[in-house]
């Protein structure tokens, strides 16, 4: 029995040094919507397209390959029945709405869909990405005069029907040439804030008024600096944008984080900078007021929102794997416990042990990392998705024969946190004396319970776990 009790503790140690994961009650699903597709289109890939309702009903877009062309189609999924449905496609829709050019491709709908308005929005990009040079003389693709560019899609959650609102445009789009890669809303003035790729210019568009109020330039082009496939819009007004680098062993490079002014209009330098490849993913808390942001190589940063400032907060692996030399490729996005006491990101590459497929857990007031599951080889990507019934989202494709096209998906993962339940579902709908809700960033409509405990001082990086000034992926020698 002793013998036993020492090969216990002994296995105990050794699955906690090698990252097995601590949670016992972590189950995951993935609904798959391959069959709802019309005739002749097959889905490739997801790069975020991903929101939720005020019912809670999961809303997603994968790109598809149709005769020679790109588009994206739409789906919706209903958790509390299990039941899918298909709602159109880009390419579909704007030739619906007189609004679509003889072979023009419609490839990426890039970016988070915001529920406003009693509508779903969502924009697209005319290409899939613009990382590199962008008026080639030698190269169609590396170009931006060759596309036509953006649209924005609207779900009518009342008609059920699905329009592009760049329709009224006199253009017939909301950035010429450009995308949009990115999706936010500010309440000041009624506007989605739209981040066009690749100028980085911000896109205010008013979404009573069906029009492009303003595009307010960014923070400049630059080769080698692309921009980031997030923005952080504030309550107060602010819009955050960044510009960093993707490519590993850029990972060291450090670049200020510039603040936007709706009222002002006016763009600022911060004296605050990232590094770790460009922003990929965020999440939020219900009331806006604490904003988390993750770059491609797993950094994670936060601002709070009440003070205008930033913090560091680490590494998004456990520091005795980073130690033994694990690092994180590619991330491309996380979201927050019900309970907003914890983070949550997918590894979609990783390096010496961050197996792709990797589900860690960041503990807010803690600041470590723990491996809790791996949900299977792929790209996993989505921001700032959960719901009150203890889950959270993530698109998913790819596998471990090819980790860039097919298999595409809806991840559900549903985890039951040691430190207790997250409210219900009537306690997320609760208002407090009034009937006034908050929509979040993903557009899901939460109220103020008045359960929430207070977000934690920020921490100072411990150097333990990530050196400032050191690649998080040295060089091989």
């Amino acid at each position: 029995m002793r013998r036993l009790h020492v090969f216990g503790i002994l296995l105990f140690i050794s699955c906690a040094c090698i990252g097995v994961p601590v949670h016992a009650e972590v189950t995951h699903q993935v609904i798959t919507f391959g069959d709802l597709l019309p005739a002749g289109y097959a889905a490739t890939a997801d790069w975020d397209a991903l929101g939720i309702d005020g019912n809670e009903r999961i809303y997603i877009g994968f790109t598809c390959s149709v005769s020679g062309l790109e588009d994206v189609a739409l789906f919706r999924y209903d958790p509390s029945t299990g039941s899918r449905k298909f709602l159109g496609t880009f390419m579909q829709t704007a030739k619906t709405d007189a609004n679509y050019q003889t072979g023009e491709s419609i490839p990426k709908g890039h970016t988070h869909m915001v529920m406003l308005n009693g509508k779903m929005y969502l924009g697209s990009q005319p290409f899939h990405d613009m990382k590199g040079e962008i008026y080639s003389t030698t190269n169609p693709a590396d170009n931006i005069n060759n596309f036509r560019g953006s649209h924005l899609f609207s779900w009518d959650l009342n008609a059920e029907v699905l329009h592009d609102e760049a329709r009224t445009s006199p253009s017939g789009v909301l950035t010429v040439h450009e995308g949009i890669i990115a999706l936010g809303y500010s309440t000041y003035d009624s506007l989605l804030i739209g981040y066009s790729h690749p100028l980085g210019n911000l896109v205010l568009y008013n979404y009573l008024a069906n029009r492009v109020q303003k595009i307010a330039p960014g923070i400049p082009w630059t080769l080698g600096n692309p921009i980031s496939r997030e923005i952080i819009v504030t309550k107060n007004g602010k819009v955050y944008l960044y510009r960093g680098t993707e490519p590993p062993a850029d990972s060291a490079k450090a670049f200020n984080v510039y603040c936007y002014d709706i009222a002002g209009d006016a763009l600022t330098k911060l004296n605050f900078q990232c590094r770790g490849g460009f922003w990929v993913g965020q999440a939020a808390t219900v009331d806006r007021s604490a904003f988390y942001i993750m770059t491609i190589q797993g950094m994670l940063y936060k601002l709070d929102a009440a003070t205008d400032q930033w913090s560091a907060l680490g590494y998004f692996l456990p520091s005795a794997d980073v130690a033994q030399g694990s690092r994180i490729t590619y991330l491309y996005g996380m979201t927050i416990s019900p309970d907003e006491k914890k983070l949550y990101a997918v590894v979609s590459v990783g390096a010496n042990a961050a197996l792709s497929g990797n589900l860690y857990e960041f503990d807010i007031a803690t600041r470590q990392t723990v491996l809790i599951k791996n949900v299977g080889a792929g790209c996993y990507c989505g921001t700032n998705l959960r719901d009150s019934r203890k889950n959270i989202y993530f698109a998913r494709f790819g596998g471990s024969s090819d980790q860039w096209t097919g298999n595409c998906g809806l991840l559900i993962v549903n985890i039951k946190d040691r430190s207790g339940d997250p409210p219900t579902a009537a306690a997320f709908r609760r208002a407090s004396g009034t009937s006034a809700t908050i929509p979040d960033m993903a557009g899901i409509r939460f109220t103020a319970d008045g359960r929430r405990s207070r977000m934690p001082g920020p921490q100072p990086l411990s150097p333990r776990d990530i050196v400032a000034g050191q690649p998080l992926f040295p060089a091989r020698k």
